[in-house]
């Protein structure tokens, strides 16, 4: 790339961030809304971090290490695979947290204690930067009981507002 047409990129995106700026700082309030970015399979690239959350199957969440491996809705049902979505929500309060929940609809589940469950639901309170939000929600399939193959959902709310929601067919080897 020669010079002349590097500082004619860099020009243009100064510019889009001057815009953008100023069309975030006119007063006009944002709605909140949200968008998937992407969705599919994912892969643990570390252990990410394990936070206890008593709705959860397992008893635990895990945030962070995995990364994006394909896009797709119908997943193989295996032991150690993760689904889920990217997403962006914009309009969300600045400076102060906004309460999300997370909820997974999911085929009846026995947990180890014999309680039956069809959905595990919990709340993370996220702070946006300049009212953006950008995160992840997904599933790991980690114990022998959660090897369930039928139609899983995963959405993300703020009140009772959907602000993004996907449905995952997980499927035996052999159907796909």
């Amino acid at each position: 790339m020669n010079m002349k047409r590097a500082i004619k990129i860099i020009w243009q995106f100064a510019t889009c961030l001057v815009i953008t700026g100023s069309m975030c700082n006119a007063g006009e309030e944002i709605p909140l809304s949200g968008h998937i970015t992407k969705c599919g399979v994912y892969m643990y690239s570390y252990e990410g971090k394990k936070i206890a959350e008593s709705s959860s199957a397992t008893g635990y969440v895990t945030e962070g290490g995995r990364i994006f491996v394909s896009s797709s809705t119908n997943i193989a049902l295996a032991k150690g695979i993760a689904f889920g979505f990217d997403l962006q929500i914009e309009g969300a309060p600045t400076n102060q947290p906004l309460r999300l929940t997370h909820i997974i609809k999911h085929p009846k589940m026995r947990k180890p204690n014999g309680e039956i469950v069809d959905q595990q639901t919990f709340d993370r309170d996220v702070k946006s930067v300049n009212g953006v939000i950008t995160g992840s929600l997904w599933y790991t399939l980690r114990e022998d009981y959660e090897l369930l193959p039928g139609e899983w959902t995963i959405s993300i709310l703020s009140g009772n507002t959907i602000l993004a929601e996907k449905k995952f067919i997980i499927v035996k080897r052999n159907e796909k």
